[in-house]
């Protein structure tokens, strides 16, 4: 019988562990022109690389209650170029435009945090066809 992957754990905001997955189905993506935008990295960074194109800034948002929790090796696995900001740090225009990448289950995992960003993602995806 083959073994089963290792996964990450994580503490959830509500204190329950949860094990992370991974792979296209936790991937919501809403292209866009401009730069990258990546809300929540998930426990593989580096993968999200097949979901954007090459040659545009990329910007990240993740919940610090995420990333505190997270090894070493994840965080050498994120590209050098990635950039994290806050909301704060980008233009509404920035935003309209962004491509956007979202890892699905963050936003059950810490909705306080992810709570935030739900209208304005809400006015984008509006505004971008179906």
């Amino acid at each position: 019988m083959p073994e089963r992957p290792h996964r990450l754990r994580i503490q959830t905001e509500l204190g329950h562990m949860q094990s992370l997955s991974s792979g296209t189905a936790t991937v919501l993506k809403m292209p866009g022109p401009g730069d990258v935008l990546l809300l929540g990295l998930g426990p593989t960074p580096a993968s999200l690389t097949d979901f954007f194109p090459a040659g545009r800034a990329v910007y990240v948002i993740e919940a610090p209650e995420f990333k505190s929790q997270m090894p070493d090796s994840w965080l050498e696995e994120i590209p050098e170029h990635w950039k994290f900001v806050s909301a704060d740090d980008l233009s509404d225009a920035q935003i309209r435009a962004a491509h956007i990448i979202i890892y699905r289950p963050a936003l059950r995992f810490f909705p306080s945090f992810w709570g935030r960003y739900s209208e304005p993602m809400a006015q984008v995806s509006d505004q971008r066809p179906h």
